[in-house]
């Protein structure tokens, strides 16, 4: 079984009722190296989805055709029905919440083919409206992997989920470290659970890739404070025979 590491993140979701009362949700944001799944790996993934808890997870690089086995396998390891946004072209978001809205977003180039994309799922969450962001930013190619189209896609993307009023959670792989420009602008309007919760900035211990560095994300929204309290956050030390990143997670 995978231990958990060093990244707890705990966010507390306050219903907005005469008697407010605190709803813990975990969401977790795994990059699955899609390009290199089949059935058999795609369900090992969903069984360490499924042992981590997860209520709401954001995918990065998820085979459209192998939805239908994380998805039936989520609902066969938890016992609970599981919802995933309608897009094959999109990120997808995974949830155990019924999807009250969903659409996709073209957010600009891909050095590695079709344009990058971003989608947004809006969940009730016991009585909480929250919209969920997905997305993953591009690379460059070797040997530099430099920023490729990421300022092109950070242009777009941001002025599109500042159209969403109310608490918002923004998940994704965004290959980037925490003290670059890219991070810096989504840090304008959201907040680095990790280093929120004083864990260390930098290259994170234990990597959640192989590149050791952190490039995935989950962000709340910093105008969500009085709905969304952070209290810790860690990474799963999963194989790295399941993927090439480890999964973020985060309880809200």
């Amino acid at each position: 079984m995978s231990k958990l590491i060093a990244l707890m993140t705990l966010i507390a979701l306050v219903t907005a009722s005469a008697s407010a009362v605190e709803t813990t949700v975990r969401v977790m944001s795994w990059n699955l190296e899609g390009w290199a799944q089949d059935v058999t790996s795609a369900k090992a993934q969903a069984l360490e989805i499924a042992n981590s808890g997860a209520q709401i997870y954001g995918a990065q690089e998820c085979e459209p055709s192998l939805v239908p086995t994380y998805t039936s396998e989520l609902e066969r390891l938890t016992g609970k029905t599981w919802y995933v946004s309608p897009f094959n072209n999109a990120p997808q978001v995974f949830s155990t919440y019924p999807q009250v809205e969903s659409e996709w977003k073209d957010i600009g180039r891909n050095t590695w083919g079709a344009n990058r994309t971003a989608t947004r799922v809006k969940l009730n969450i016991g009585g909480v409206l929250v919209n969920v962001f997905n997305t993953h930013l591009d690379i460059g190619g070797p040997p530099e992997w430099g920023e490729g189209y990421r300022t092109e896609n950070i242009a777009i993307i941001m002025p599109w989920m500042r159209t969403f009023a109310g608490p918002k959670l923004f998940v994704g792989d965004m290959n980037s470290h925490w003290d670059t420009y890219w991070i810096t602008e989504i840090q304008k309007d959201y907040i680095d659970t990790w280093s929120e919760t004083s864990n260390p900035q930098g290259w994170s211990a234990p990597p959640s890739n192989s590149a050791n560095w952190r490039p995935d994300y989950i962000f709340r929204s910093k105008d969500s404070t009085s709905v969304i309290r952070t209290v810790s956050s860690w990474i799963i030390d999963s194989s790295w025979d399941l993927s090439d990143h480890r999964p973020v997670m985060v309880d809200i």
